[in-house]
């Protein structure tokens, strides 16, 4: 009986060596004018040489899959360590992304109720941003310029400065509630669909008490007053009388342009739009940031390299086993004498026949 070759084992840690394919193609066959083959004798099932390779089959199926465990276990570790954090970070992008959807169908309620009563461009902010910030420039320009000649300290004149030129710019804002109320009587409807109820204070006409409206202009009224006296004295101190009244006058000018520039900006519809986008917006944002997670794309990855060792060594414990198999019939192949050329043919179903029947005789 021939022997058969001493199989390599793989130990677990180490990359088995590539098998060397079989050279099949020196096979040749030889022509005969008969052929005789003797089947497999049916006293022993399986010999001791098939039974050892088929362990040592089973060995590399087992060696493969313990190496690519091996290989795996770091990110095993590393995506089980996530598993929380993912399910709460996915569990959050869920709920920002209904957050999301619903701020968004929101806006687009309120654009398609309101939208035809907005009076404001969807430009006008940039012009407003420039023409406030223009404003407090030049007030905090005059102011700090007119402290820092009488002897104060630079940083605190630009300090005090930045505090008076924005009460300033704030006194104008009183517009704001002016044109709201102005607004409000150009769209005012006694009967308003079930959709606008809830924006009812948009098309209520002019509010009932003034005493608060009075109050508010009056306090503005008097910013700019007390603004426009400080300066002019600052400057009388300083450089006289002229200069004084000049900046008081330019105080009191800037107040006036800051109220203007409310005047025009305002629009309580266009608010109530832009802060339903700006939610919506928000809302996009932070859904795609969570989305984004660094925690949920690192257990991905750890997931699918895990995965695709695990593959790898599968298959490459299935072709080592194979390698086994191909040794065992060559061996087999090498001892026809004892287990034959092959196993016996099976012989052909046979084809049932239909019983015929008889005749009756008449």
């Amino acid at each position: 009986m021939a022997l058969i070759p001493a199989a390599t084992r793989n130990t677990l840690g180490r990359r088995s060596p590539d098998h060397a394919p079989v050279s099949i193609e020196s096979v040749r066959l030889i022509p005969v004018e008969s052929a005789s083959a003797f089947a497999r004798p049916n006293a022993v099932e399986q010999t001791y040489l098939e039974l050892a390779h088929d362990k040592l089959a089973l060995e590399q199926h087992h060696l493969f899959a313990a190496e690519g465990e091996a290989r795996c276990r770091a990110d095993m570790a590393a995506a089980k360590s996530l598993a929380y954090a993912v399910a709460e970070t996915k569990a959050s992008v869920a709920r920002a992304a209904v957050a999301a959807d619903k701020a968004f169908e929101r806006y687009e309620q309120l654009r398609d109720l309101l939208g035809c009563f907005m009076r404001r461009k969807a430009t006008s902010a940039r012009g407003y941003m420039a023409r406030t910030a223009a404003l407090l420039l030049g007030d905090i320009a005059g102011l700090s310029g007119a402290a820092i000649a009488l002897g104060e300290y630079p940083v605190l004149a630009v300090a005090q400065a930045m505090s008076a030129g924005t009460a300033t710019v704030t006194a104008g804002l009183a517009a704001t509630q002016l044109r709201h109320m102005q607004q409000a009587v150009d769209r005012q409807q006694d009967v308003l669909p079930q959709d606008l109820e809830p924006y009812r204070h948009l098309f209520g006409g002019p509010p009932k008490g003034k005493r608060l409206q009075a109050t508010v202009f009056g306090v503005a009224a008097l910013v700019t007053l007390l603004l426009s006296v400080g300066i002019f004295a600052l400057r009388t101190t300083v450089e006289g009388p002229i200069s004084g009244l000049t900046f008081g006058g330019l105080a009191a000018a800037i107040a006036l342009a800051s109220f203007i520039n409310s005047w025009y900006y305002a629009d309580a519809v266009a608010d109530i739009i832009e802060s339903a986008y700006h939610e919506a917006v928000v809302a996009d944002r932070r859904h795609r940031r969570l989305a984004g997670s660094r925690s949920i794309s690192r257990a991905e990855h750890a997931e699918t390299q895990q995965k695709s060792i695990v593959t790898e060594y599968t298959h490459r414990g299935l072709a080592a086993a194979g390698h086994i198999e191909a040794n065992k019939y060559r061996a087999l192949l090498a001892s026809p004498d004892v287990v034959g050329h092959g196993p016996a043919a099976t012989p052909p179903a046979a084809k049932p026949v239909a019983p015929t029947r008889r005749a009756r005789s008449a």
